[in-house]
């Protein structure tokens, strides 16, 4: 007489057993989508706007730090409910981004060890910093946008605090993703990075064209 009900009672757990089962498979399908990240060196193949003479004078800087500021310094956005992290290894791709002045006619040096007591800050030596730096999208539009401080001494001996900022908006209809996210972010970095130069470059006694 406890056979047919032994038997009910299997198939009844089995039936659960493969019900939760189902919910574990459909809770993997709707967790949240892997994370973007972007490049680990910023490219600097845009073309920078600055137009200086043809025979501009020397000009150089020397940096005690390169820094991210953010509150949350390995985020750089959401794409199409994507997180979009920054590189891993933040502090390279930080200098390459800076190192980019290089390419605006301007010789970057980093002072190894950093920081005001080893190397005062002047006119030529400085501290870069991000303070924004985002990514999102809204409408098959995609914008990036980041800001720079620049902290150095101008020429009567006051620290001063340069703000720079960059940004960019794509249209994400036809060719948005990973290329044209890292597309939008290069091109504000550039802008940031032409405006830091300009000034810069007036500083060292070269003026624009």
């Amino acid at each position: 007489m406890s056979k047919p009900w032994n038997n009910e009672l299997r198939s009844v757990l089995n039936i659960a057993a493969v019900s939760i089962s189902a919910l574990g498979l459909s809770a993997t399908a709707l967790a949240a989508p892997k994370p973007m990240e972007l490049a680990a060196l910023y490219d600097n193949a845009i073309s920078p706007d600055i137009k200086l003479p043809k025979n501009p004078k020397a000009c150089s800087i020397s940096l005690t730090s390169v820094t991210d500021e953010r509150r949350s310094p390995e985020m750089i956005g959401v794409f199409l409910g994507r997180a979009v992290r920054a590189p891993a290894n933040r502090d390279a791709w930080l200098r390459s981004i800076v190192s980019s002045l290089k390419s605006r006619k301007i010789s970057v040096t980093f002072v190894e060890g950093g920081g005001e007591a080893a190397a005062p800050l002047t006119a030529d030596v400085a501290q870069v910093a991000v303070t924004k730096a985002w990514i999102a999208n809204t409408d098959g539009n995609m914008s990036a946008s980041i800001v720079f401080r620049l902290k150095s001494v101008d020429a009567t001996g006051v620290v001063t605090e340069q703000i720079y900022r960059g940004g960019a908006s794509h249209s994400s209809y036809f060719s948005g993703g990973p290329g044209e996210l890292q597309r939008a972010f290069d091109t504000a970095v550039s802008r940031a990075l032409d405006a830091m130069a300009t000034d810069i470059q007036i500083r060292c006694g070269n003026s624009l064209t």
